[in-house]
């Protein structure tokens, strides 16, 4: 307990079978001050095809509100919230004993969700220039990172290069 600096969730906590406890758990392990950088898909993204939204592993879905919420349950700050402009995830960093108090409105959340998932057709998605530009970007990745990779011998200025 009180031991660890930060705690890294990339595509965890929507697999978790009780977020909330498991969140308290996560908590005590932080020291004061610490920090969990979390990210999880976005049932509110348009990015990607509603045929693949609800993933058959992911026990919970969640949206920014109701992701900010998780982390005021269990008594986490919220330092950073980020919607990741490629992938429409969510990006929260959440900090034990700190972090600003962002507002959120679970049922505004609701209602976005509801409206995304009425309104977000597999005919709107595909005739929409969303499935080729993603599918292009995907394509064009490994070239990218290939040409990271050769251009650089300092490992941060490699991740650099590719993720900025």
């Amino acid at each position: 307990a009180n031991s660890l600096d930060i705690i890294t969730a990339h595509h965890v906590i929507e697999h978790m079978v009780d977020p909330v406890k498991s969140f308290e758990i996560l908590r005590k392990w932080l020291k004061p001050g610490g920090k969990i950088l979390a990210e999880v898909p976005n049932v509110n993204s348009r990015l990607h095809a509603p045929s693949r939204r609800f993933h058959f592993a992911h026990l919970y879905n969640f949206n920014p509100e109701n992701f900010m919420a998780l982390g005021q349950k269990t008594k986490l700050g919220i330092e950073q919230l980020n919607i990741e402009p490629k992938t429409g995830h969510i990006f929260v960093v959440f900090k034990k004993n700190g972090g600003d108090k962002i507002a959120f409105d679970l049922a505004k959340g609701t209602e976005q969700t509801r409206k995304v998932l009425q309104n977000h057709t597999r005919f709107s998605h595909y005739i929409s220039a969303q499935p080729y530009t993603r599918f292009f970007n995907n394509l064009m990745r490994p070239l990218r990172e290939k040409s990271g990779i050769a251009a650089q011998t300092n490992p941060k200025k490699l991740l650099d290069r590719i993720y900025n």
